[in-house]
């Protein structure tokens, strides 16, 4: 009966011990611990993106007069160019999209410019 018991007792505890890291794998903790978080995935440009945020740059640089690369943040993913900053007015919006659309490798803009209240 002893060594049944003890049988019993092994095996029950083997099952709970692979259950936790089922459930540690899976982001579950016992109910008093908090969930494990997940790592945030972030992007890390590649060759490409920061070649084509340079000729992005090089191109507002060149074509917009009294372009200020301080107000102005250029992303690049995939084709896909970011503009973040502030601007005056929303035609100096405008002139910006226009500027990037015309680098070769541009596929889409994401315009996250806000006018300034100034």
């Amino acid at each position: 009966m002893k060594e049944q018991t003890l049988v019993t007792v092994l095996v029950c505890t083997l099952f709970l011990t692979a259950q936790a890291a089922v459930d540690a794998k899976k982001g579950l903790g016992a109910p008093n611990q908090r969930p494990l978080l997940a790592t945030p995935q972030v992007y890390v440009p590649n060759s490409l993106d920061l070649r084509l945020k340079e000729n992005v740059q090089q191109q507002l640089r060149t074509s917009i007069r009294n372009f200020d690369p301080n107000r102005i943040t250029v992303l690049s993913q995939n084709g896909e160019i970011t503009l973040k900053g502030v601007v005056k007015t929303s035609e100096e919006s405008d002139k910006l999209e226009h500027e990037v659309l015309r680098v070769t490798g541009v596929t889409s803009i994401r315009n996250d410019l806000v006018l300034s209240l100034d």
